[in-house]
């Protein structure tokens, strides 16, 4: 008796990569079954094999090269209008040449970081996240368990993947790089001819980037796991959840920012 005990404890049912759609569909039947076990480890190849896959699909699509050339042309588009007076026609040869050979630069380094850098910074962000649970539970008084938090960061990356995909598909639909799922995407279209309007709409586009369904939908989720497994309950755990979520915000909208001023400066520039 003690011994059929046993063989059930070992083999009681636990997480898997059959269980990768309940992430999306039933997260608290998933939350149920996960226990302090390196069961995560199917999944969690999964989740990288699918993002770099992911990666490569963007890469083959082409707008990566497209985008470069984009940017080239723009650059040399500027220096002809304000150098070309004063720099002979050898000097800007030259400098048209080394656009190009950065261009190439440019190309392969977006194609490294697209198909390689995406899973690796996939896999850090969770071991970041993991160790920051981990100590935020130990400091609680439980018992921390860093394979059920693995477990619940690495369902929670396929919401990630999901919006990984569904950008994807909006590149190849509307044939561009510059996707945007976030609410900033609400005043994009908005053509105001006044500049400080200009200035205005950009702005609000920037802060909106902070509003990302996704990463509501993770965030929750998360959460969600932390309380259902006991790692974290109550204020801690909602305090937790909130910060990481508004550190991920502050990165989007600094990321929003930092590409708007540089496009605003090309687009100063040609003008």
């Amino acid at each position: 008796m003690a011994s059929a005990t046993q063989f059930l404890r070992t083999h009681r049912r636990t997480v898997g990569v059959s269980d990768i759609p309940l992430a999306l569909l039933s997260p608290r039947r998933l939350f149920a079954r996960i226990e302090d076990v390196g069961a995560y480890v199917g999944p969690l190849v999964v989740l990288l094999a699918l993002t770099t896959l992911a990666g490569y699909a963007t890469v083959e699509t082409g707008l990566i090269d497209r985008k470069v050339e984009e940017q080239i042309h723009a650059q040399k588009a500027l220096i002809e209008k304000t150098q070309s007076e004063g720099v002979e026609r050898a000097q800007l040869r030259k400098l048209f040449e080394d656009l190009d050979k950065q261009g190439q630069f440019m190309r392969v380094l977006t194609r490294l970081q697209v198909v390689v850098m995406s899973p690796l910074a996939v896999l850090g962000g969770m071991l970041l996240t993991g160790g920051v649970f981990y100590g935020l539970v130990a400091m609680s008084g439980r018992k921390p368990e860093w394979n059920t938090l693995m477990t619940i960061l690495t369902f929670a990356g396929f919401i990630d993947l999901l919006r990984m995909l569904i950008v994807l598909g909006l590149m190849l639909q509307f044939g561009t790089l510059d996707v945007d799922v976030t609410l900033g995407a609400l005043v994009r279209p908005l053509d105001v001819a006044h500049p400080w309007g200009k200035v205005a709409v950009t702005g609000a586009g920037v802060l909106l980037t902070a509003a990302d369904p996704f990463a509501f939908w993770y965030w929750g989720f998360v959460l969600a796991g932390l309380k259902q497994t006991g790692q974290l309950r109550g204020w801690l755990a909602w305090t937790s959840v909130i910060l990481l979520a508004l550190t991920g915000a502050g990165l989007r909208v600094a990321g929003a920012a930092a590409l708007s001023f540089s496009s605003a400066g090309v687009t100063g520039g040609q003008t």
